[in-house]
């Protein structure tokens, strides 16, 4: 039976008939409009960066799946659930999991038509969620939340990390005694994908660029990028010096659109951090503006994007791949595609 305190989705003349006809079908409580965030899940392991295929088996999945929660200072824990590697098409492994925050509702005040503002003190229990799909072809990862409490790409990657540095720690305990080989220690390089969109949006406010700060990280043996020069960066400069991560940083650059085109190219494949002046509508004395300038990191220049799923996002991993088949940013063919053959092949046999 319709419930008459929702309003009825709108179908032009004919709604009552054309919503009978679709609500066999689809559940308008379910159907409601989703965050999904896009990376680069570039993840390596040890001194000598070994790639994730290397290690996801024997390391990262059996970590995720061990109960470890990481414990927040707000009364949270944040945890993994239900990580598994599946075949949802032929040849195309994705990595799929539940992240969930498990956290206490604190209520001291409600308000009522008839009342006005309440005092009050109730705790409810609450397990906003997120579930996340990394396509172990090229690394791409997509982030969906639930709800807009649910874990974002952020929390991910932190609870991911210490996860992994607290699984290890404990796992080469009982290695060492047994005198088996020990688990390397993983290297976060996971970073948002920004679309020419996002970065335009977010500096549309910005005045004038102070300067570019460009990170790289070691990579998951993913090759290309900004015209081969991030290549050449991580051969001739990273690798030959022994170091883990390498900045180029770009003073005072006078084209903002130039700039934008180079965040662009990097593909994920490098940290971005701006220091910029934004337009100013106060003035000074004298009819001087005053500056006002900031900071944009990493992850304020990518957005995240709506899709709708019908279905639970937890039971659900065939509907969270068809969102992303006609994402470019996904569905890219990187030179990591070697390593994953020979994964591949390993599995079937």
């Amino acid at each position: 039976m319709l419930n008459k305190q929702k309003p009825l989705p709108y179908f032009g003349i004919f709604s009552q008939w054309t919503y009978d006809i679709i609500k066999k079908n689809v559940d308008w409580e379910d159907m409601i409009m989703k965050k999904m965030y896009l990376a680069n899940f570039n993840l390596t392991f040890g001194k000598d960066d070994e790639p994730l295929l290397n290690w996801i088996d024997e390391f990262v999945v059996p970590a995720l799946n061990s109960g470890i929660k990481r414990e927040l200072s707000n009364k949270a824990q944040i945890m993994f659930e239900d990580v598994r590697i599946e075949e949802i098409e032929k040849d195309n492994l994705v990595l799929t999991g539940v992240i969930i925050k498990d956290t206490i509702i604190d209520i001291y005040a409600q308000y009522s038509k008839e009342i006005g503002l309440i005092d009050t003190e109730q705790h409810h229990n609450s397990a906003p969620y997120s579930v996340f799909m990394i396509f172990l072809n090229n690394h791409r990862m997509v982030l969906i939340k639930r709800q807009s409490e649910s874990p974002d790409l952020r929390l991910f990657t932190s609870t991911l990390m210490d996860i992994l540095k607290d699984y290890r720690k404990l796992e080469n305990q009982k290695r060492r005694e047994q005198k088996e080989k020990l688990l390397p220690y993983a290297i976060n390089g996971i970073k948002a994908i920004k679309t020419e969109k996002d970065i335009t949006a977010a500096l549309q406010s910005v005045k004038k660029i102070k300067k570019l700060t460009l990170k790289l990280l070691p990579r998951n043996n993913e090759l290309g990028g900004w015209s081969g020069l991030i290549d050449g960066l991580d051969d001739q400069i990273r690798k030959a010096s022994n170091s883990k991560t390498v900045k180029v940083v770009v003073s005072s650059p006078q084209s903002k659109s130039g700039v934008e085109k180079i965040i662009k190219a990097t593909n994920g494949l490098m940290k971005t951090d701006l220091e910029v002046e934004y337009y100013s509508d106060s003035m000074g004395d004298e009819g001087a503006e005053y500056k006002r300038t900031g900071r944009i990191r990493d992850d304020q220049l990518s957005e995240a994007m709506d899709v709708e799923i019908t279905d639970d996002l937890r039971d659900s991993p065939e509907a969270v791949y068809q969102c992303c088949k006609d994402i470019e940013s996904i569905n890219v063919t990187t030179t990591n595609i070697v390593d994953y053959q020979k994964y591949l092949e390993q599995r079937k046999r």
